[in-house]
């Protein structure tokens, strides 16, 4: 068993893979590294013996070479998740969260509710969903330092929506200036390993209605002076 094909056996059966399934996989596709060199002339000679014309075989042989030059893993179409997904742009936790979070008026989340309502009825560019999305976020958070870190699963647990739908809420409320986030990672260690990457959640921020698109930020100008008078 070639070294990259242990590694690749080994990365199959810490994702959950039974390990005669696994082995017969690692091995099926690696096996073709001991194969002899393709030779793009050779192979095209052989089709233009089959009376094939020089310029189709020339684009076959170059095409099928380009093929097999492709990684093992790549030619039998497997996928792996990585072991330690990361995205770009997450920064370590605790370095940033001080630009997210910031302490919430409770006197205020009133007025700033109901004015996210009006603006949703008004404009239609945020759905019902959102909205409610929104308001659960408000219970989950801490108002008096702002902080606001939950995972998917659990904001998707609270407001009963399925995982995909709650990212495209939070895209929504993202894109139209009521909410902002950071991704986060941290480091961990394994035995004998360099320190690696994991993500984690994201640290959620309300943005103030100074922000806001201009009918909302009206709207909660109104719901204020109402309420003062």
């Amino acid at each position: 068993m070639t070294k990259n094909m242990y590694n690749f056996l080994r990365q199959l059966q810490s994702q959950g893979m039974e390990g005669a399934t696994a082995e017969k996989i690692a091995f099926e596709t690696y096996h073709e590294q001991s194969l002899p060199l393709f030779d793009e002339e050779d192979y095209c000679d052989q089709l233009i013996s089959r009376d094939l014309d020089l310029e189709s075989a020339a684009d076959i042989a170059r095409k099928t070479a380009k093929a097999l030059s492709r990684d093992p893993l790549e030619r039998a179409e497997i996928r792996l998740k990585p072991l330690d997904p990361v995205h770009r742009n997450s920064y370590e936790v605790g370095e940033r969260e001080h630009l997210v979070w910031k302490a919430i008026n409770k006197e205020h989340i009133g007025a700033y509710l109901e004015a996210v309502d009006q603006y949703s009825i008004k404009t239609r560019a945020l759905s019902d969903k959102a909205v409610r999305l929104l308001k659960m976020l408000f219970r989950m958070a801490d108002f008096r330092t702002g902080r606001l870190e939950p995972t998917i699963e659990t904001i998707s647990n609270k407001v009963g929506y399925a995982r995909a739908t709650v990212v495209r809420l939070l895209t929504q409320l993202k894109e139209q200036g009521f909410l902002r986030w950071i991704r986060r990672s941290i480091k961990i260690k394994k035995e004998g390993e360099r320190p690696r990457r994991r993500q984690t959640s994201n640290a959620y921020g309300f943005l103030s209605p100074a922000s806001w698109p201009e009918i909302a930020k009206q709207a909660f100008l109104r719901v204020m002076q109402r309420r003062q008078i």
